[in-house]
């Protein structure tokens, strides 16, 4: 009872005290910081509301995160009550670059005007040059020990063979609070590789010669080898913001160890259908119905699926008898990287038209490859089909087939149908004469006029059919730069943005000149376009275009050019492309 009173006599004593006017004010922790470091900058408004202030715009510097609190308090003066209520947003705040630098002032709108800060002025140095400051207990707190943070880099496998599949882990070991880090990067010449999303890095503990760290893997890749011998990793780097006091943070550059890999050739010995899978696959197939009319689609479905190089590779294409059509298969992918291994299916689905009728065989797929837990190849097959095939054949207009596929039967009967012309007629007038009508001659002309268009048709068909891939091939370049222009107007994050180039570029290759996913790589690119006769410049410009952009995803500090600069360069390199094609 007593707490309740309380409570109300409060309300109404706060009811009844005076407001107090607003103020406003801004203040930094320092006003001279290295380049990289992060400026505690504040806040304070009293006596009033946080939806009428408006911040400086930081125009010089990026905001990292911001934090809020307040209080309130009520005192008596002279017999009056006063309500004080302050609020703090502190920002922290990182330069760009190295210079004088300003913070913009911040204003508040409140019942007696306006009221602003006035404009901070911070000047940034290079790393280093400040003196070396001390902590309280006498700790140097200026830098980061290396020897408390570093990165490392290992392989699930120190040997494995061409095409198998193995892990890059790269671990970062640290003592003390990490705030923010960009994902390592390095060239991984000679290898397709393929990253493993980590959404959240699971922190673990180890000792490492007496000390413990706090260790997390930062990043991880599947990788698989395309050429055998010994292979390097050259050594990754990233950027780290370690945290060594509330609000002391320095980012610094940190760079993980090389690694090498011995890469065994397969063996001799692999049978005529292997075509370059390694792993542990197997292999399917489904017939929609054995029989079928002439001219009724069938649809062949073939899936593989397995753990391994799985994007890599291509089903042979099956054996289908010459009476049957059959169109490019349409392919479908299902990739999972769960448990650090790439595995799923790849299934192929071929549409077959029957042309004649008859009883036709399809015969089993084998599919091979090698599987290097037990060093030797292994095959597998589909099943063989019987297709019943009823109806007849129509013929074409220029009578093809007409008489295709006639068995004797067949012939005795035509024997009966036909019979000898009649030497002698009998001719009696009747009425009008038909010949020589127009009736006649519109009648006579039809046939051969519908002949006519129905070979400009055909050969009309013929040519649209024969110069699609080419229209295509010539609409490939105009479609890359209109994504490439539009990628301009949009609203992308970096990350989205870089990795927006890149796979425009990989679709305008395999329109432009059938690259598929197998040659993505540094020594298959130039291996398809010197066989176009391309000039080997284009690839070491594309290698280096693909490179900056993967520093602009993973490393942005160290990737060097703006969005727009890596635009015009995507653009540049699909004019001089084409040009070479054209001549």
């Amino acid at each position: 009872m007593r707490s309740i009173l309380a409570v109300v006599l409060l309300m109404i004593s706060l009811g009844s005290a005076s407001a107090q006017q607003a103020d406003l004010r801004a203040e930094v922790n320092k006003n001279t910081i290295e380049e990289g470091e992060l400026l505690r900058y504040t806040i304070t408004i009293e006596n009033g509301e946080e939806r009428n202030l408006t911040p400086p715009a930081f125009s010089d510097f990026q905001v990292i995160s911001s934090s809020r609190s307040s209080q309130m308090s009520v005192q008596i003066v002279n017999g009056r009550q006063e309500i004080k209520k302050t609020l703090k947003i502190t920002y922290l705040i990182r330069p760009s670059g190295t210079g004088d630098k300003v913070i913009e002032a911040a204003e508040l709108r409140s019942g007696n005007g306006t009221l602003s800060t006035r404009p901070i002025h911070i000047k940034v140095v290079k790393s280093g040059t400040l003196p070396k400051r001390k902590a309280p207990g006498g700790a140097d707190v200026s830098g980061f020990p290396k020897k408390d943070i570093f990165l490392r880099a290992h392989l699930s496998k120190k040997e494995v063979y061409r095409g198998e599949q193995l892990v890059l882990y790269y671990t970062l070991y640290f003592r003390s609070g990490i705030s923010n880090y960009e994902m390592p990067a390095s060239k991984l010449n000679g290898f397709w590789s393929k990253d493993i999303e980590i959404k959240k890095p699971e922190v673990k503990t180890q000792n490492i010669n007496g000390v413990n760290y706090r260790t997390a893997v930062v990043r991880k890749l599947i990788l698989f080898p395309q050429k055998s011998g010994e292979l390097v990793i050259d050594p990754a780097r990233m950027t780290v913001d370690v945290q060594y006091g509330f609000f002391d943070t320095r980012r610094i550059k940190l760079t993980s160890n090389a690694v090498k890999l011995k890469v065994k050739e397969l063996p001799a010995g692999a049978p005529p259908e292997f075509n370059g899978a390694v792993g542990n696959f197997r292999i399917e197939s489904t017939l929609s119905s054995d029989e079928a009319a002439v001219n009724e689609p069938l649809t062949l479905r073939v899936k593989i699926s397995g753990t391994g190089n799985i994007q890599l590779i291509d089903l042979p294409e099956p054996r289908l008898p010459d009476d049957f059509e059959v169109y490019d298969p349409k392919i479908n992918e299902r990739i999972s990287t769960r448990g650090d291994v790439l595995s799923g299916t790849k299934s192929y689905e071929y549409l077959l038209v029957p042309r004649q009728r008859g009883t036709y065989k399809l015969d089993s797929l084998t599919f091979a490859w090698f599987d290097p837990a037990t060093g030797e190849y292994k095959k597998a097959h589909t099943r063989s089909y019987e297709i019943r095939v009823s109806g007849e054949a129509q013929s074409s207009p220029g009578g093809k087939n007409a008489i295709s596929g006639l068995s004797k039967e067949d012939i005795e009967l035509l024997d009966q149908d036909i019979r000898y012309i009649h030497t002698e007629t009998k001719l009696k007038r009747s009425g009008l004469s038909y010949f020589a009508s127009p009736r006649y001659y519109a009648l006579m002309l039809a046939p051969v006029l519908l002949f006519i268009l129905l070979l400009l048709i055909r050969r009309q068909r013929m040519k649209a059919a024969g110069s699609a891939e080419q229209i295509r091939q010539k609409k490939a370049a105009r479609k890359a730069l209109k994504k490439l222009n539009s990628l301009a107007g949009e609203e992308l994050s970096d990350k989205d943005y870089f990795e927006a180039i890149p796979n425009i570029l990989w679709d305008y290759l395999g329109e432009r000149i059938h690259l598929d996913r197998s040659e993505q790589t540094q020594e298959g690119i130039r291996r398809k376009f010197e066989s176009l006769g391309i000039d080997p410049l284009r690839a070491e410009e594309l290698e280096t275009l693909l490179d900056n952009c993967r520093a602009a995803v993973y490393a942005p500090s160290q990737a060097g050019l703006s969005r727009s600069e890596m635009l015009e360069r995507a653009r540049s390199w699909i004019n001089r492309f084409e040009k070479e094609l054209q001549v």
